[in-house]
């Protein structure tokens, strides 16, 4: 199959120290070529710093013996990532057969592998047939935690160091939202509560949304599985869970909301999971949720709209 070589990127905060003071200066990220844009694969990943300036460096290659690197999961902004060695074959032209597919803790920026283990090598993993979602945390240590959800239903937790292993989650992962606390000991899930009903198209006209109740979000051990708190509430129109934020301090949370009369958010309590204050989403659009570095800032973007609002004591 031919067709033209374009460039696929993604993009991640990177920084570089300076004397004294650490200055966000480029952001590090990958590319490879692809035969049409967002089309089959035609190379591995390439890790690169992207630079304000425009320009770009290549970072060295990150090479496993199992597969080409195929994804890439960003763990802060220094470089450390988790990384899928070949688990992609037939998004490639020509096809290739992925025999062993591995995960890895990689250091991109030196092009070093940390860690790595064969998926097979976790039994619970068999019938699970693809990656969906990761949350990462860096502890106090330097050790990476990662979060990863396999579909149909499987939570997995890899310390660094340590063998990764099944978390005993029975919540769905597919589509489902979900965010490391700041210590990595808890893991906050959202469980995507919506109204159901039939969605008509065309100006046809539908019976209102049957309103449900049920979990909002729940926080739970990511030793154990146990459920620590739920947040219950009534989703009156259709909606969908926003990722998750927890604030670097660890106090606080930040949610996506169903509401009577749409989208809202929330910042909750990340020790008793009480709704603090309720606020209507600032625009339309995609959800960005976050927190500034000291804690006293929360962030949303929704769309082309961001908006912050001052955390009071």
């Amino acid at each position: 199959m031919n067709g033209s070589r374009e460039t696929f990127k993604t993009f991640f905060p990177g920084q570089r120290p300076s004397p004294g003071l650490t200055i966000s200066t480029a952001v590090i990220g990958v590319k490879r070529d692809v035969t049409v844009p967002a089309g089959f694969s035609l190379e591995p990943l390439r890790p690169y710093l992207f630079n304000l300036d425009g320009s770009q460096e290549k970072l060295p290659e990150l090479v496993h013996a199992n597969g080409p690197l195929d994804e890439i999961y960003w763990v802060g902004g220094s470089g450390l990532a988790l990384a899928a060695f070949g688990t992609k074959g037939n998004y490639y032209k020509p096809e290739h057969e992925d025999r062993n597919p591995t995960l890895a803790l990689v250091d991109a920026r030196s092009g070093t592998i940390l860690q790595s283990i064969e998926k097979d090598d976790i039994p619970e993993l068999a019938d699970q047939k693809a990656l969906v979602a990761v949350a990462s945390r860096i502890d106090g240590f330097g050790k990476v935690h990662v979060m990863i959800t396999w579909a149909p239903g499987k939570w997995l937790l890899w310390v660094q160091g340590q063998p990764p292993h099944i978390i005993p989650i029975p919540s769905a992962t597919w589509q489902t939202p979900f965010a490391f606390s700041n210590d990595a000991s808890s893991v906050l899930i959202m469980r995507n509560l919506s109204a159901t009903g039939w969605v008509c198209e065309f100006g046809n006209t539908c019976p209102p949304p049957i309103p449900q109740s049920g979990t909002i979000a729940e926080l739970r051990d990511v030793s154990t599985g146990r459920v620590k708190w739920t947040l219950s509430g009534t989703a009156s129109n259709f909606s969908q869970s926003a990722t998750p934020a927890v604030s670097p301090n660890g106090r606080y949370g930040l949610i996506s909301m169903p509401d009577e009369k749409g989208a809202a958010i929330a910042l909750i309590s990340m020790d008793a999971g009480n709704v603090i204050q309720k606020f209507r989403q600032p625009g339309w659009g995609p959800i960005g949720l976050s927190f500034s570095h000291d804690s006293k800032l929360a962030i949303i973007a929704a769309g082309t709209v961001m908006a912050t609002f001052a955390i009071g004591e």
